[in-house]
């Protein structure tokens, strides 16, 4: 019996993953969240509760029963101190799209209409007097050292979330997202790296270019980050704001089927398939592109749709066990004063704007969940095992200027966040519960490495 079991769970697991289409539920355009959760219950609940019966021969089960709405009122709290790189390396926040590379802002053609502030161009002139920039064969240091900065930050994150279920018609349901939060993104630490120790003189990539050294680096370009932030419009200053969330509209199907009910000599089975519609519609506020520690309470700006699809296999009376598979897709936006590097060196300061149009790459996801129902009294449990995938952005510049570098962001745009949801409710009456969610990074890749805490007050009817 015991080995007919394992089978059976093993099937069931084999069907889920089989018999899935390819959609997608709205992940986000985010580096910091972007895969946010609005609830702490079992995320494939879709509008149902169990209850216990008695049967024709007398025997007690369980049974799935359609419910006519939930809400979930969730406060939260989001941190990030690091990220990880394309080699797995930690890394700190204020890196994640690179080093800043300070002498690479003397580099490149300038723009047209434009000219080169006037602390930049007392530094091109001391640091290249009788050449034009970048000299030699590889104008930076490999090492990212020599005249470059790197930043440690402190990410947080708080705010409060609902999340409404509504009964429409049979097997079909809609669900409604938001909330509000406050997001902080501090500097704690901008380290200068060129007098990084046991870094000598000898190192330095442009030995023909006798005035650049790492005292005349500094005196000009290093010492002077304020004055340079202030005179390229660049807010080097800590982020801090509050704002409504996004919101996101889910449209829903899904139908519980029953399995082995009637025979005695195999557990009771629920198979739940189920497809997913989703929009965003993007209502937060967005920082300033010049804003360097500003971050996205949301789709940065970006309206998105989607569809998902999965299964869940509920063995009842033990475990149930399900996933899902899908892609988000947001639209393109266009932007006004945007940061776009004149030279592909350059690295998260850019010293002049230009107007973009933006279209960002699709989000893909896959999820899997195991679930234990009422495991502990009225305690139920389940783990959630994440991957968020983010492909490369296309950036267009509005009028074509060949100073100007887009493909320089767009190489840095994708990213990947691999994280477990943990998710406890007890259900203190049949028509509410509380719950707690804990969400831990497991793998990132130039994305922030957050963990989120989560409780929630959920109402059903």
């Amino acid at each position: 019996m015991l080995a007919q079991r394992f089978s059976l769970s093993l099937l069931g697991f084999l069907m889920s993953i089989l018999s899935i289409d390819l959609f997608a539920v709205p992940t986000s355009y985010s580096r910091n969240d972007p895969f946010p959760v609005f609830t702490t219950l079992d995320p494939y609940t879709f509008l149902y509760k169990r209850e216990r019966f008695i049967d024709k021969d007398g025997i007690e089960r369980q049974r799935y029963v359609p419910q006519k709405f939930y809400i979930s009122f969730s406060p939260f709290g989001q941190n990030s101190d690091s990220s990880r790189d394309n080699f797995k390396e930690l890394i700190p926040l204020g890196d994640i799209n690179g080093r800043w590379n300070m002498i690479a802002l003397l580099y490149g053609q300038t723009p047209a209409c434009n000219m080169l502030p006037p602390v930049l161009l007392e530094a091109q002139q001391a640091l290249f007097p009788t050449i034009t920039p970048p000299i030699c064969d590889q104008p930076t240091d490999p090492c990212q050292r020599f005249g470059f900065f790197s930043v440690d930050s402190k990410y947080r994150k708080r705010g409060f979330r609902w999340d409404i279920n509504l009964h429409i018609l049979s097997n079909v349901g809609l669900e409604i997202q938001g909330g509000v939060s406050d997001i902080t993104n501090t500097p704690s630490c901008i380290t200068n790296l060129t007098g990084f120790s046991g870094y000598s003189a000898e190192n330095l990539i442009n030995p023909c270019d006798p005035a650049l050294t790492p005292d005349n680096v500094d005196k000009y370009l290093m010492d002077k980050l304020k004055i340079i932030g202030d005179q390229t419009c660049i807010n080097l200053n800590n982020y801090h704001s509050t704002t409504m969330e996004d919101l996101r509209f889910n449209l829903f199907w899904r139908h519980a089927y029953e399995g082995n009910m009637i025979r005695n000599d195999w557990p009771n089975l629920y198979v739940m398939p189920f497809l997913m519609l989703s929009g965003t519609v993007a209502i937060g506020k967005e920082p300033n592109p010049s804003q360097i520690f500003g971050l996205s309470h949301g789709n940065n700006d970006h309206h998105s749709i989607g569809a998902s699809a999965g299964v869940n296999l509920d063995f009842v009376e033990t475990i149930d066990i399900g996933c899902e598979i899908g892609g988000t897709y947001f639209f393109p936006r266009d932007f006004n004063c945007f940061r776009v590097p004149n030279h592909i060196c350059q690295q998260t300061l850019f010293p002049f704007v230009t107007d973009i149009r933006r279209s960002p790459g699709w989000n893909w996801h896959f999820a899997a969940k195991l679930g234990a129902y009422h495991f502990l009294e009225h305690l139920s449990f389940y783990f959630q095992y994440v991957i968020v995938q983010h492909q490369k952005d296309s950036i267009h510049l509005k009028v074509c200027d060949p100073a100007f570098q887009p493909q320089a962001l767009e190489k840095i745009s994708s990213f990947r966040a691999q994280m477990g949801n943990v998710g406890l409710d007890y259900d203190i009456s049949s028509h509410l519960s509380i719950g707690f969610l804990w969400q831990t990074p497991m793998m990132v890749e130039f994305a922030f490495r957050s963990t989120t805490i989560m409780f929630s007050l959920n109402v059903f009817y």
